[in-house]
């Protein structure tokens, strides 16, 4: 593969549109990540190594549900709680005499996630079997 067709397609597939937004849910699940463990190191007095697996299992598990969401396993049940949404916020703007809102099409839920960076939910694997990794020879399966 040449050079040119593996960055076409890390900006077609993966990177996509990566905006403020992944990138903030990106610093925002580092800090959960952090919090959590200094919180079963520190309160907890766990060892540092059951810690670390524990957020590395914790950070795959998120990347699992995140990467079913994405390729739309719920989309069925995410369309029609957006339109039973929509619908209610209707009859208010129909009290209201404003203009209504248009529902939930399946074109537009498939846009939207074709739109979105898997970055962060790469992100979430990687580092999560880093850590899962690193903390391997430290573990004790057998008590």
């Amino acid at each position: 593969m040449s050079k040119e067709k593996v960055v076409s397609f890390f900006r077609k597939k993966i990177l996509r549109d990566f905006n403020k937004a992944s990138l903030f849910w990106i610093v925002f699940w580092t800090l959960v990540s952090i919090i959590l463990y200094l919180v079963l190191v520190y309160v907890r007095k766990s060892t540092w190594y059951d810690a670390q697996s524990v957020v590395g299992l914790l950070l795959i598990c998120m990347s699992t549900f995140a990467t079913v969401l994405r390729f739309g396993f719920f989309n069925n049940y995410s369309k029609s709680y957006k339109n039973w949404r929509i619908s209610s916020e209707n009859k208010m703007r129909r009290e209201n005499h404003l203009e209504e809102l248009e529902f939930v099409n399946d074109d537009k839920l498939k846009s939207e996630r074709k739109r979105k960076s898997l970055i962060p939910i790469l992100l979430g694997f990687i580092t999560g079997i880093l850590l899962i990794l690193i903390t391997l020879p430290y573990l004790n399966f057998a008590k």
